[in-house]
């Protein structure tokens, strides 16, 4: 089992690398997935979930972004759709194919998770707003944008940033403690940044 994961995992890493290429997506990218899958890791055994789901959240958190490959319009559906595809050949049955698949769709925002296994990989998804990547995160989140068409002011950006951040409440118990209070300093880094392009 273990050698057939390490193979996905792999594959993921070549599919993004391809198809989801930090020169067009500087958040959506390798770089977000693997630190969502490490969140995920970590929230999956701070909560006391089995292996088996601990597993199954790991591999949600491995495809939810696939879908950048194709569109980032509805990218949950359609990195729902490619687990759903690639991952009998990794062995997986289609009861575990469905969990995976339910949790990429929960991610999708504005969420509303049914239950713990979809609170943890929202909350996952979200783990970088209440870590120290926060600086970087922001401006790699940015520069996507910016690729993409979308130019902001300073204070536009910043002020979006802080709009977005006030917004956020992690779902579990154990991402308001392991994040919580990261999140809180990243609010105040971003106030900070806010107050210095306004002068207010």
């Amino acid at each position: 089992m273990r050698r057939r994961d390490e193979e996905l995992e792999r594959w993921v890493r070549e599919y993004l690398e391809t198809n989801v290429n930090e020169s067009r997506w500087p958040y959506h990218s390798a770089w977000h997935t693997f630190a969502v899958v490490r969140d995920a890791d970590l929230l999956g055994c701070d909560s006391g979930c089995s292996s088996g789901e601990r597993r199954l959240l790991r591999v949600a958190a491995l495809l939810h972004d696939t879908g950048y490959g194709v569109s980032p319009e509805r990218h949950e559906e359609i990195s729902s759709a490619l687990a759903g595809r690639i991952l009998p050949e990794f062995g997986f049955e289609s009861e575990e194919i469905a969990v995976v698949r339910r949790l990429i769709e929960a991610t999708r925002l504005p969420t509303a998770p049914a239950d713990e296994l979809e609170m943890l990989i929202c909350d996952a998804d979200l783990g970088m707003l209440g870590s120290p990547d926060f600086p970087t995160g922001t401006q790699r989140l940015r520069n996507e944008l910016e690729l993409s068409g979308k130019t902001f002011t300073e204070e536009e950006w910043w002020r979006m940033e802080m709009e977005f951040l006030n917004g956020v409440s992690y779902y579990s118990s154990a991402a308001r403690s392991r994040f919580g209070a990261g999140l809180e300093r990243n609010r105040l880094l971003v106030a900070r940044h806010l107050r210095e392009v306004t002068g207010k």
